[in-house]
């Protein structure tokens, strides 16, 4: 039996190692899977040859996504694996939008086999620049060079500093007859540093100041800090050499009027131009990349747009604004108080938009926001009361009438994410019209007319459509309009008739139905004949009988004489005229409405006749250059900061004194006389 027993173990001993020195086991797949390569190269050490079935797909090889196949020995159970790579997707490619050189483009493709529409970036192409071309040469003064990117036409420009080994030829009006620039106005005082030259002050007598670019073989880079601080000039000219102005460096020029500021600037400090409030004109003379690339120092003031309301860039008034693809960020106060603006593009390439970027561009009707902008900064469109279309092609959640975003969306009938078909319009005579259906919504106006006949055609007058449109006199209401929005003539403050031939209750003295009828001396519903009438010379009278009333002057003389027949001088009359400087009142006014000359900021002296009885409140408030008041009749004047009361007795013989109590003491006090 022992004997038996242990044949049997022998013989299952000799068939187990033939099992081991065998294909293999079958039986243990995941030891086969991770010894391949063992038993594969054991097998072909023993002379085993592989009987491969056909090719089995294990995973669809999908558009993106690579497959897989395997075949399986089948004696040793040995598989081998290939990939079945990607096709791609099948179809035809259509471009969505072109790659430009500095912005990604799209494509899109339906595709046949997985059925999907697909779309795919496309890489900025990049810019491929021309060689640098001299279009000024460098000689005594700055010169220019350019280069062009053959694909997108970006022109970049850089200024040669001049080459202080030449001299300047003056002629007769000390400009230069190698480079054109100005010799510069006499009287400048400048500061030489290491390797340049700085303007620190200026003590001469002419109004309209040149700073030139180079001297005493230096170049002027800088304006210094306070260098022209109060100074009564008119104009400066600032040369393409400069680069900085420091802070304050302009600051109460209340008689400055324009600016022209040189293509190399890149940076202006805080308070610069504060209180330059006779401002209307600022001239570059670099483009408007390069003047989106100026640092305007953020605490306010820097910018002298904050008091002017046109922009001159390459000699030409910036309405229709597009700004280049080469910018990719719009800074504090760049395009603040620029009024002429109607339209605004931005860029793909814009990824942000400073505060107050566009702060009071009350004549903007429109908005690209570029799909790169990720952020706009507080108050960055504020009191661009006429933004009425918003196309915001970017992810911000931009929505009508909220302020955030930079209150981009505040005053907007319509933001559109998509392309689309504006519904504004401006007529041959300058109304702005937005249509949606029926509905014909009054905007604004960009015409000259003091006098204004309204479109029969429109439904309703736009808020703010009229704000501040200080000439405004006489306006007729058609009788299609149903209903004015707030703020539709706030501030129109010489508007004294108007011919309401709506159903609206407008009456005269009211805040009701935007403010239209506030200032009105008259609101006729019938046919009238108008008391309003303009002098050769410029004045506006309103005359109602006896009484001859001064609504305003729209000449440009400085010292002005009053038309003798004027009984009164209406509210707002001379209200901001900065460039006045003296005032002759006839003897036959006997009152001064409220804010008359207020701002009046040149105004140096004036003589109250005796005929004066009433003075209304602030009629001299912030007249700042006032240093001399004369009342003809001193005696008998009393202050009360009621109309309905007469208040406290004052004296008035003292002129230096009686500049106080007019313009700050009692400023905002009713004057009577008894």
């Amino acid at each position: 039996m022992k004997k038996i027993i242990s044949i049997l173990c022998l013989i299952l001993v000799i068939v187990c190692m033939g099992v081991f020195t065998g294909c293999g086991d079958n039986n243990n797949d995941n030891d086969q899977t991770n010894n391949q390569e063992e038993n594969h190269s054991s097998n072909q050490s023993t002379g085993h040859i592989h009987s491969f079935g056909a090719w089995i797909i294990a995973t669809e090889a999908k558009c993106t996504e690579n497959g897989l196949l395997y075949h399986v020995c089948a004696d040793c159970g040995y598989s081998e694996r290939e990939t079945i790579f990607a096709p791609g997707h099948k179809g035809t490619w259509n471009i969505r939008k072109e790659a430009t050189c500095i912005e990604s483009g799209e494509r899109t493709i339906d595709c046949q086999t997985c059925l999907k529409t697909i779309i795919e970036s496309i890489e900025a192409k990049g810019h491929s620049f021309s060689d640098w071309a001299v279009t000024k040469e460098s000689s005594c003064g700055c010169g220019q060079k350019v280069r062009t990117c053959e694909i997108c036409e970006l022109t970049e420009k850089i200024v040669i500093e001049p080459d202080l080994t030449k001299q300047h030829e003056f002629d007769a009006n000390n400009i230069c007859i190698v480079c054109n620039e100005h010799k510069g106005t006499e009287g400048l005082i400048f500061e030489i540093k290491s390797d340049y030259a700085m303007v620190t002050g200026y003590n001469g007598t002419e109004n309209d100041v040149y700073i030139p670019s180079t001297y005493a073989g230096a170049i002027v880079k800088e304006i210094a800090a306070g260098a022209f601080l109060g100074k009564p000039i008119k104009t400066i000219i600032i040369p393409d050499s400069v680069t900085n102005i420091g802070r304050v460096a302009f600051k109460n020029c209340s008689g400055l009027t324009s600016v022209t500021i040189g293509n190399s600037m890149t940076s202006i400090s805080e308070f610069a131009f504060e209180n330059c409030n006779s401002l209307t004109s600022v001239y570059y003379t670099g483009d408007i990349a390069g003047w989106c690339g100026i640092l305007f120092d953020g605490r306010g003031y820097a910018n002298p747009m904050g008091y002017a309301s046109n922009l001159y860039i390459e000699n030409k008034i910036v309405i229709d604004l597009v700004i280049p693809n080469s910018v990719t960020s719009i800074g504090f106060d760049t395009f603040i108080n620029c009024i002429g603006l109607t339209s605004v593009t931005i860029p793909d390439s814009v990824t942000s938009i400073g505060g107050n970027a566009f702060y009071g561009c009350s004549g903007l009707t429109s908005v690209t926001i570029g799909s790169s902008v990720t952020s706009i900064g507080n108050t960055a469109f504020q009191y661009c009361y006429k933004l009425v279309e918003v196309h915001n092609k970017s992810s911000l959640n931009i929505t009508a009438g909220r302020y955030d975003y930079g209150y981009v969306g505040y005053y907007a009938k319509e933001i559109y994410t998509e392309p689309y078909v504006s519904k504004l319009s401006t007529t041959d005579d300058g109304y702005i019209l937005y249509t949606d259906g029926a509905e014909i919504s009054l905007i604004g106006y960009t015409g000259n007319e003091t006098d204004l006949t309204l479109p029969s055609n429109i439904t309703n007058i736009n808020q703010y459509a009229f704000f501040y449109c200080s000439g405004l006199t006489s306006i007729i209401i058609p009788e299609s309009v149903t209903s004015i929005g707030e703020y539709a003539f706030y501030d129109c403050n010489k508007l004294v008739e108007i011919y309401n031939k709506s159903s609206l209750n407008i009456i005269a003295g009211s805040y009701n139905y935007g403010n239209v009828g506030y200032y009105a001396k008259e609101i006729y519903t019938e046919s009238y004949v108008s008391k309003l009438s303009m002098t050769n010379d410029g004045y506006i009278l309103y005359t109602d009988g006896d009484e001859i009333s001064l609504i305003g002057y729209t000449g440009n003389e400085t010292d002005l004489t009053l038309p003798s027949n004027i009984t009164n001088i209406n509210q707002y009359a001379f209200y901001f005229c900065s460039g006045l400087t003296s005032v002759t009142i006839g003897n036959f006014v006997t009152s001064i409405g409220e804010y008359a000359f207020a701002y009046c900021s040149g105004l140096t002296s004036i003589i109250i006749p005796d005929s004066m009885t009433s003075i209304d409140k602030g009629a001299f408030i912030y007249c700042s250059g006032l240093t001399s008041v004369t009342f003809e009749n001193s005696s008998g004047w009393y202050v009360s900061n009621s109309s309905a009361t007469i208040g406290t007795q004052i004296t008035l013989t003292n002129a230096s004194q009686n500049v106080t109590y007019l313009s700050s003491t009692y400023g905002y006090y009713y004057w009577k006389c008894k």
